[in-house]
């Protein structure tokens, strides 16, 4: 089986006269065969349904190109259907878009894509993070969206705005794969973390998350304050929106 419509010629009329090393690469298959009294013959499969072939032959890596370990209890917490920014080897659900084709991608190009039809998960790389939260708006959409926890970025404060349910820190010591089962560079320095947010368009689920939050911490319970360490303790301030503490709590 071949996706090239010349190649099932050739082999199948034992040769031709476009191609002279095509030509003669077939005569000596069919030598082969004969010698064997073996019998060939070419099917043609289309270039987007030959997966096996081309599975490799496609695959590309770049900088951006890693696997989230803990997606499992991510998923747990905030079920979702499609994974928007990934590739046949780091997606994490059946139905994922790519960037570029892909074997088994079910799109290309997630910004091309109306979000509100789809339950996403956004692992983007990390330059794509303020495009993500205008198409969040724009679609009006509640997502599950990972990203560094980089309180100082232009685009942290309006990940904040749109949270509607607590952001959960992803354990130091899981976070990030490669294709060549190699980690990120970034965890070289432990400071670096990730963290899952629940971000939502609805400025309805955003306020009655807020009042939540006002009410537990006013309590007391989620803010427990714990002796100096250098590990994050189990619950802390991640962020302030619209007056409103937002404590973060481990997956």
């Amino acid at each position: 089986m071949l996706d090239t419509a010349t190649s099932v010629a050739y082999i199948n009329k034992c040769g031709g006269t476009h191609s002279l090393a095509l030509n003669q690469v077939v005569l000596e298959m069919v030598k082969w065969c004969e010698e064997r009294q073996l019998t060939v013959q070419a099917f043609h499969v289309p270039g987007k349904d030959n997966y096996l072939a081309n599975d490799h032959s496609r695959f590309r890596t770049d900088s951006s190109d890693w696997r989230l370990n803990v997606f499992a209890k991510l998923q747990e917490i905030w079920p979702a259907n499609v994974d928007l920014f990934a590739s046949s080897w780091n997606r994490q659900l059946e139905n994922f878009v790519s960037w570029k084709h892909q074997p088994e991608s079910m799109a290309i190009d997630a910004f091309s894509l109306n979000w509100g039809q789809l339950t996403g998960y956004l692992f983007p790389p990390f330059c794509l993070k303020a495009c993500c939260l205008s198409k969040i708006r724009s679609d009006e959409v509640e997502v599950t969206l990972v990203t560094p926890l980089w309180p100082t970025q232009a685009w942290f404060p309006l990940v904040v705005e749109l949270a509607c349910d607590y952001p959960r820190l992803i354990p130091w010591s899981e976070l990030l794969t490669g294709p060549q089962s190699n980690t990120h560079p970034l965890l070289e320095q432990q400071t670096f973390r990730l963290i899952a947010w629940r971000l939502s368009w609805s400025d309805m689920r955003r306020w009655k998350f807020q009042q939540t939050c006002a009410i537990n911490c006013s309590t007391g319970i989620e803010l427990a304050r714990t002796g100096l360490t250098n590990q994050l303790g189990g619950h802390g301030i991640a962020c302030v929106a619209n007056g409103h503490l937002i404590p973060y709590l481990h997956l």
